[in-house]
């Protein structure tokens, strides 16, 4: 289950580089919305890499410290994601038009 996590972490880095780095925020739902473009895509890249290394970082843990059975491993994999999206979603809201 922790190469799973550190495929899905590495994917999240690879997809918040493209989105900082070349500003491709079209594949945000309701990009269209965004006032400051390049604000939004560098505050959006950053928090997939952000997302992306918690991931790496939670599964190494889990294999050689905390060894912990695939229940509690999934309910940290999603208290982590729900943590970052929630992030996402409440910061986000000061790039988009009211």
């Amino acid at each position: 289950m922790s190469i799973l996590y550190i495929i899905i972490g590495s994917f999240l880095i690879l997809l918040g580089i493209f989105v900082w780095r070349f500003k491709f925020i079209e594949i945000i739902a309701n990009a269209s919305e965004v006032t400051n473009r390049d604000a939004y895509a560098k505050y959006f890249g950053l928090n997939c890499l952000i997302m992306g290394l918690l991931l790496i970082v939670y599964a190494i843990f889990n294999i050689y410290i905390f060894q912990m059975n695939e229940t509690l491993s999934v309910f940290g994999f999603t208290i982590i994601i729900c943590l970052c999206f929630g992030n996402n979603y409440l910061v986000g809201k000061k790039f988009r038009k009211e």
